[in-house]
């Protein structure tokens, strides 16, 4: 039986293949660099060097190590926008996506900023009128999981959680995060899926 009422889609590498962006551990050290350059040039490279992983989040939480905000972080972001090429890029079909829109209320939540998003979405030719919303996580309050966007799209829309689908390239952070809330979900390995892959 068709329970699903919405589903939500990871953007980068879900919604799309093979968008090629500047590199990103250089990109972040480059940001770290600029952003702690009130610490003397030994101390800064000792930080970068003990970077376990080069994440939004792992970065965010070096920065308020150091007296920073993710706020910093984020303007960083805005400011310094990152490169990419869509030259060998593939978009998820836009058939597909309007079969999915017509069914379903369809929300993006992403890991990504909005901004970035919107900007790949546009260059990718991806139709983000066909979603409701796009969700992107702030980082703030100790807020690093999905879940916290699911539940407000759970409660935004007055659906019980296993009315909710998500489809997402990365099984811990998109899948899992929507299992815990007793959601459901699919993982998938590029953006050439189909309605009637998922047992919707």
């Amino acid at each position: 039986m068709n329970r699903t009422k919405v589903v939500v889609f990871d953007f980068d590498h879900t919604l799309y293949n093979n968008v090629v962006y500047e590199d990103w551990q250089n990109y972040c050290t480059k940001g770290l660099r600029r952003l702690l350059s009130f610490l003397d040039e030994v101390t800064i490279e000792k930080i970068i060097n003990n970077q376990k992983e080069f994440g939004d989040l792992n970065i965010i939480q070096t920065l308020i190590e150091q007296g920073l905000s993710v706020d910093d972080w984020i303007n960083y972001r805005k400011q310094n926008l990152r490169s990419f090429d869509i030259s060998n890029a593939t978009a998820v079909n836009k058939t597909v996506l309007k079969e999915f829109a017509d069914k379903y209320i369809l929300y993006i939540v992403s890991h990504n900023q909005r901004f970035d998003v919107e900007r790949v979405a546009k260059a990718m030719k991806i139709n983000l009128k066909m979603f409701k919303d796009i969700l992107t996580n702030t980082f703030k309050d100790g807020l690093f999981s999905k879940k916290y966007l699911y539940n407000k799209i759970i409660e935004r829309e007055k659906i019980k959680p296993d009315e909710l689908f998500v489809i997402g390239d990365d099984y811990e952070y998109d899948i899992k995060p929507a299992l815990e809330i007793c959601a459901r979900g699919q993982q998938v390995t590029g953006c050439a899926f189909k309605l009637e892959d998922f047992e919707l």
